[in-house]
């Protein structure tokens, strides 16, 4: 299964569209935050596709939830935009949320925190 993650898009429709368009095996999208608009696009364009999204910190009007739990591929995922865990200086929170959540994979908009081979 080919996973995309995206972030931090901030309105850069074009670039997040080459990126999906590179990537057209990929079966699930995931946007990790600071581009609710972009996600929302995906979401509606790409209907074959699973998109999932969570809000960042510049995503100020959005409803998207801060983090998510979710099922791919047989897998629990967490994400999230990572301001809410101080991503930027360490993922330790971000990994210990993981672990309490039961999940074989933790994405942030910074990194990836610990993942899974299937």
């Amino acid at each position: 299964m080919r996973i995309l993650v995206l972030s931090d898009t901030h309105g850069d429709f074009n670039s997040m569209l080459r990126a999906v368009d590179a990537q057209k095996n990929a079966e699930v999208i995931i946007h990790c935050g600071d581009g609710s608009d972009q996600y929302q696009y995906i979401k509606d364009v790409y209907l074959q596709k699973q998109v999932i999204g969570v809000r960042g910190n510049c995503d100020w009007s959005s409803t998207l939830p801060a983090t998510e739990v979710a099922e791919v591929g047989g897998k629990r995922i967490f994400i999230t935009h990572g301001h809410m865990y101080q991503a930027k200086f360490t993922t330790m929170k971000s990994y210990l949320s993981s672990l309490i959540a039961s999940t074989s994979l933790s994405l942030t908009s910074k990194a990836l925190i610990s993942g899974f081979r299937s």
